[in-house]
């Protein structure tokens, strides 16, 4: 179950991870030599995937709270950690997150100590998110076009 867990966020996270550094990276092939594996920060990612006021990526609207629940989650890639921060809010029994970037450890690190104070809050939007997944939003935007016909 574990290993499911594992492959699930894996898979959901991978392919992200490959198109922003790709993105970074730009078309200057001598900066980066092909031969030489690429990896480095993506300091704004969450703030370019979500407003300034809200740190919500709306990948937790596919999380279901029970694939955390009294689970031990490894998030590898975790960035600055927001992710990780919301699986140990939705009940995770340990939550641990890596990177290969000292600069995005040092902001995971910050972000955990700044989160200790609001981990009731970090849940409650996670779960907000969560309870108005695609799903929901499908069915509304379909009683939207009911009514306007």
């Amino acid at each position: 179950r574990e290993l499911l867990l594992f492959c699930l966020l894996l898979l959901l996270f991978l392919p992200l991870s490959f198109s922003f550094q790709r993105e970074e990276m730009g078309t200057d092939k001598k900066k980066h030599a092909p031969h030489i594996a690429y990896y480095g920060n993506y300091l704004n990612y969450y703030k370019k995937r979500t407003s300034d006021d809200d740190f919500v990526d709306d990948r937790f609207r596919y999380f279901k709270p029970e694939w955390f629940v009294n689970q031990r989650v490894l998030d590898i890639g975790c960035n600055s950690g927001l992710v990780t921060l919301v699986v140990g809010a939705l009940g995770a029994e340990m939550a641990m997150g890596v990177d290969i970037d000292e600069k995005l450890i040092g902001r995971a690190i910050h972000n955990k100590s700044q989160a200790k104070n609001s981990v009731a809050r970090i849940r409650e939007v996670a779960m907000k998110m969560m309870e108005e997944g695609p799903i929901l939003e499908e069915k509304e935007e379909k009683e939207e076009k009911e009514e306007k016909e």
